[in-house]
């Protein structure tokens, strides 16, 4: 029944971010060479990501990554939560919330005093989930299926053919819009860290607080 749910969940979900996608290819032909080589940084990630393919959910990192304006990020995620349709149980989450307000003090370029308040917060309840990771806590939700009719009607007997193709396109635009949400630790960290630095006064944490909440994420 559980294969049948995310085999009706995957059928129209999406995974690149409109903001991370791959750049042209280039009409050159590469060398053997070129084509044999990988970037360390890409083996790692490799080698780190976790994807569940089963409902088209990526836990990919994308830590390091990030050269973007935070406060515009965030409140393009906050504006991606609020569209969600039907799947809006993981978002009420404890830790989402936790979340979901940290990314209203990036969006609003709040002071040091504000963002280190909010991002404690998230801190607290991610490590109180224990879950690694923010994407854990959403995919768990997910899977949980409160909310979701499509996994409702599977539970209740119902074949692919059975599920309206509103509530399936609905589902897979939730999910698109679900794993856009779930940036990394890593990265939120750093939006934290440009704004406090650009903050008047500007504000460095320590090194130990930066070293724990580095840690935060890391499977």
């Amino acid at each position: 029944m559980a294969t049948r749910a995310a085999a009706l969940l995957a059928s129209a979900s999406h995974r690149v971010h409109p903001r991370r996608t791959a750049p042209p290819a280039s009409t050159a032909t590469p060398s053997a060479a070129a084509r044999r080589y990988v970037h360390p940084a890409a083996r790692r990630a490799s080698t780190d990501e976790i994807v569940t393919r089963a409902i088209g959910f990526n836990l990919g990192s994308d830590r390091d990554e990030d050269t973007s304006r935070g406060d515009q990020e965030a409140l393009a995620l906050i504006e991606d939560a609020a569209s969600v349709l039907f799947l809006q149980d993981p978002l009420r989450h404890e830790c989402a919330q936790a979340y979901l307000a940290l990314l209203q003090q990036i969006s609003l370029k709040a002071g040091p005093n504000k963002l280190f308040v909010a991002y404690g917060e998230f801190f607290r309840s991610l490590r109180r989930s224990g879950k690694a990771a923010f994407a854990d806590v959403v995919l768990d939700e997910i899977i949980a299926g409160r909310g979701n009719p499509v996994a409702e009607a599977v539970a209740a007997g119902a074949g692919p053919a059975d599920v309206a193709p509103v509530d399936l396109a609905a589902v897979a635009a939730d999910l698109e819009l679900l794993q856009r949400i779930c940036v990394s630790e890593a990265t939120i960290l750093k939006w934290c860290e440009r704004l406090a630095a650009a903050a008047s006064p500007s504000r460095t944490q320590p090194a130990s607080w930066v070293a724990a909440a580095s840690a935060l994420g890391t499977r």
